[in-house]
Parts: C-alpha cells; structure tokens; sequence
C-alpha cells in the first residue's frame, strides 16, 4: 500500500511527481478492478458448480419416474435451488460487487434475461435439465464441419448432404450398418 500524503506535502511536490503519484494510483486501480473481477469469476463459476452437481444428481435420480412425478419432485427439490440462483445473480447486479461493463456483470445479465426459458424444466417434466441430447446430435456435424471445408462444388456439397442424412437418420432408428 503507498504513503499517505498530507496537503502540506502535496503541494510541495512537483507536477512531474505528482504525474507519477498518479500514474502509479491508476496502475494501482486497474490492478484492483481485474483482482475484483477475477475473485466474482471464481465466485460465479464456483456457485454455479456447486449449483449445477446438486441439480444434475437430484435430476439423475428423477430419470426413472413419470413425467407429473418428475415433475413434483423438481418443484420440491429442484426449484428451491433455482430460486436461490436467480436470486444470487441479481443481488449480485444490484449491488455492483462486479463491474457493471465487465464480462461477468454481461454474463448475469445474460441469465437474468434467460430466466423464463432457463426455468421452463421447472413447468414440465417431459423437457429435460439440460440440452445434452442436442448437442450429442449435433457433434458429428460440427466435427464433420472441418472435412467440409474440402468440398468445393455444389455436387459435392449435395453428396455429403445426403451420406449426412442417411447415417443420422440410420443411428436415430438403431440401425447398424455393419459391424467391425
């Protein structure tokens, strides 16, 4: 931490000097802002692990029942959590603890502004806690994506089109191609 000044001493200094003192504070601020910053990253990512195991174990054990039960259950054990999240994130907004342009004050407002559609799981048990089911189909075509770039007619493109749909629709219907 730097020396205290006194008015008296202050008015002694030079301007280059006092140009110093200042650089050196705002050095000093800038440093403080990202040490900030990081502590609410760490906070963030650290409730929402905490958050996250918790439902995602709670929601492992509802697989097996129906959907109004799952259903139950989720507003019983599920939604307490939930709550207590959105209103984590907005205590958070509200009293600036993070930097109102930083990415992590972006990132609340991002969920904040998700709310409705991030608690849709909590209105119906058929719809699932997270969108693991999309992503896995989807990863053959973001990792087919690279080989693509190969392509350079509309034949070609067509061609992988179509190969693209017959695998997707085979593995939706269990088929097996051939065994190795």
């Amino acid at each position: 931490m730097g020396k205290i000044y006194t008015v008296e001493e202050l008015e002694k200094c030079s301007k280059e000097e006092l140009m110093r003192m200042l650089l050196s504070m705002q050095d000093q601020t800038e440093r403080m802002n990202g040490n900030l910053e990081n502590l609410i990253e760490q906070s963030r990512v650290a409730n929402q692990q905490r958050f996250g195991r918790h439902t995602e174990k709670l929601e492992g054990t509802l697989k097996e029942l129906s959907k109004e039960e799952r259903l139950k259950e989720r507003k019983t054990s599920i939604k307490p959590l939930v709550e207590e999240y959105f209103a984590w994130v907005k205590e958070r907004l509200e009293d600036e603890s993070c930097l109102p342009k930083g990415k992590t004050a972006q990132g609340l407002k991002y969920s904040v502004n998700q709310e409705a559609y991030l608690k849709v799981f909590l209105e119906n048990g058929d719809v699932p806690i997270d969108n693991s089911a999309s992503e896995r189909s989807i990863r053959t075509f973001c990792v087919g994506k690279k080989n693509w770039v190969l392509i350079n007619s509309v034949k070609g493109a067509q061609a992988s089109a179509v190969i693209y749909s017959i695998t997707e629709t085979a593995k939706l219907n269990d088929v097996i191609c051939c065994e190795l």
